[in-house]
């Protein structure tokens, strides 16, 4: 249970980060992208 738990922990703090990150990297370029598609339209 502790071993598992630490590794839950462990794998949260160094994958989740970089999870997150990546999501903020992908909405930030379909922001970009929306906007400039957006100003296309008018």
């Amino acid at each position: 249970m502790n071993t598992s738990l630490s590794g839950v922990i462990s794998w949260t703090l160094i994958c989740f980060p970089g999870i997150s990150k990546m999501f903020f990297i992908i909405d930030d370029y379909i922001q970009k992208n929306y906007e400039k598609n957006f100003l296309c339209l008018i």
